[in-house]
């Protein structure tokens, strides 16, 4: 099909090449995120009106639910990849962390509550410039805590877990929402976002003090999900000015804020592709994803095919190239598409797939 009175803005990267296979799943189906561990044959996908991820054969569309096993409601949210293949997951309602090791088909899980006893809101993990979980200098697992406005970590080994609170911001304090999290190559420095406020910063894990703030203009920008390139250069979204802001966090200086070729795109997360050495651009308002060149400052677009694409992450497979994606509309509020996805751009060779749309 085709949509008529709408330009771009930018130059298209789909060609006959191309090619978008959409993944439903068995309803209940509130699909969150999706990523692949190392191999482009199967998708992970998060669940997050159930306590379940599903791993989904990439040629068949085969399904098979993973449980994680805790009491109550979890909700998986945030999934992230781990070096060794295993899958680390977040949960939507607060306080737990949970790590699958897919080989076996065993979970391991963690409930991390502050020194009151009140469970932590963790929404995303320290992660490096591959997007794999990134632990510090100590064996330490880093958290953005979405409710508590803060940083926090946590210690796989036994279980031990603390919060640094995010000192108030003069002017902008209220309803701070500490939110996206990214780990620098030193293993030292956290960045994170405050997506009420305008801002974004820095954390020193040796000296345990928050040292950089970065005061965007418009103090609605929404900075959300950021992602560090292997140069340590910064990429957020700014979900409410649609914007890109593109910070060096060694010099400590901002490169510039970008206008997306559709300021109404609102961008919900930025990836670094250590492949191609772009950045990915979710959209949730515009039923594409745009590709960001740091060399040339260029845009460029990829239509998706259906109306209502509202993404939150992108995940590259680091073995193929090929993009994992989804379609994550909350089931209660937004009647939209509901599936994950892979994108093969035609740019890199890829193995075959059957079966998919």
């Amino acid at each position: 099909g085709e949509i008529g009175g709408y330009r771009h803005g930018a130059p298209l990267l789909a060609d006959a090449r191309t090619v978008i296979r959409e993944y439903a799943v068995p309803r209940p189906n509130a699909i969150r995120e999706a990523v692949t561990l190392g191999s482009p044959d199967a998708l992970w996908v998060a669940d997050v009106s159930s306590n379940r991820v599903i791993r989904i054969d990439a040629g068949s569309g085969a399904t098979r639910a993973f449980e994680v096993p805790v009491q109550g409601v979890m909700g998986p949210h945030t999934l992230v990849p781990g070096r060794d293949g295993s899958l680390w997951v977040t949960s939507f309602f607060p306080g737990t962390i949970a790590r699958l090791d897919p080989a076996k088909a065993e979970w391991r899980t963690w409930t991390l509550r502050r020194p009151d006893g009140r469970l932590i809101g963790v929404h995303d993990l320290s992660f490096d410039a591959n997007h794999e979980l990134q632990a510090d200098r100590h064996g330490r697992i880093w958290y953005s805590d979405i409710g508590g406005n803060g940083v926090g970590w946590f210690d796989p080994r036994n279980g031990r877990a603390g919060v640094h609170p995010a000192p108030p911001v003069p002017g902008r304090s209220g309803n701070e929402q500490l939110y996206g999290l990214a780990m620098s190559s030193d293993r030292t420095h956290l960045w994170y976002s405050q997506v009420a406020i305008g801002c974004f910063g820095s954390f020193n894990i040796e000296t345990g003090k928050f040292e950089t703030l970065v005061q965007l203009p418009d103090v609605s920008a929404g900075p959300r999900r950021m992602a560090m390139s292997d140069g340590d250069i910064l990429y957020v979204a700014l979900y409410g000015s649609g914007q890109l802001a593109e910070y060096d966090t060694r010099a400590r200086r901002m490169i510039g804020i970008y206008d997306l070729p559709d300021r109404a795109s609102a961008p919900y997360s930025t990836t670094w592709d250590p492949l191609r050495k772009v950045v990915w651009i979710a959209t949730s308002n515009a039923n594409l994803l745009y590709r960001f060149d740091p060399r040339d400052k260029s845009f460029a677009v990829l239509p998706l095919p259906r109306e209502g694409a509202f993404l939150r992450m992108v995940a590259v497979d680091r073995s193929s190239g090929a993009l994992v994606t989804s379609y994550a509309n909350i089931v209660q509020d937004v009647q939209g598409p509901r599936m994950a996805l892979r994108i093969d751009l035609g740019d890199r060779p890829a193995p075959a797939v059957a079966g998919g749309r």
